[in-house]
């Protein structure tokens, strides 16, 4: 295995399809909007942090690393946070959002 930690503004392509789960998060709105048929406004009584996070795969993007949280006692905290560029039903969307940093390793995919 070789360990690579981006630096803040690499970007990344996939290269396969990237499954992950999204958070019911502020943080993640553009990208729960694009992803899920639930709207955002519907779910506005729900307390954040009180719904699942949600599986989703991402087949094709071009995804800049934003932010890398890591702090030691946290972990369950520690997280990266993309922007990009995401295809969907043929119109490219901006987006930012973030994902738990297990999900963030699993990433196939080729610097650009």
């Amino acid at each position: 295995m070789k360990l690579f930690i981006p630096p803040l503004g690499t970007t990344l392509r996939l290269s396969k399809p990237w499954k992950f789960e999204l958070h019911y998060e502020s943080r993640n709105r553009s990208m729960w909007d694009l992803c899920f048929s639930i709207p955002w406004g519907s779910m506005s009584h729900l307390r954040q942090g009180t719904v699942k996070p949600m599986k989703y795969t991402l087949y094709e993007a071009d995804l800049t690393v934003d932010r890398i949280y890591i702090r030691q006692g946290m972990e369950s905290h520690s997280s990266v946070t993309f922007k990009g560029a995401v295809p969907s039903m043929g119109v490219i969307r901006k987006v930012r959002f973030w994902v738990s940093l297990e999900d963030a390793n699993k990433i196939e995919g080729d610097i650009i």
